[in-house]
């Protein structure tokens, strides 16, 4: 879904699949999961289990990753802005993050 100022991607991952930890330079985003449970690893704090109704959010510049727990797929919707940036923090051609 895409209007004016905003992206939201339906998100569907199978169980035990995760992402390659990424950030943004100049937009938080945030997530709604509409079904299970995923676990959010954002900067060095400790790692989070959202379950389904819960909502995540992750400021601009701070590096997070995601991983669907349990033995069910997850599915999120990722609220964000139009022009979608990802530095991933494995490329080593991609900027740091400025903040942890």
């Amino acid at each position: 879904m895409l209007d004016q100022r905003n992206r939201v991607n339906i998100i569907h991952t199978l169980p035990g699949s995760s992402n390659r930890p990424f950030w943004h330079p100049d937009y938080d985003e945030w997530w709604f999961l509409a079904k299970d449970e995923i676990e959010w690893k954002i900067g060095k704090d400790e790692p989070f289990v959202a379950k389904r109704g819960d909502i995540v959010f992750v400021g601009s510049g701070r590096p997070h990753a995601i991983r669907t727990v349990g033995e069910k797929s997850s599915i999120r919707y990722a609220v964000t802005t139009r022009g979608v940036i990802h530095y991933f923090l494995d490329n080593p051609g991609h900027p740091r993050p400025p903040k942890d």
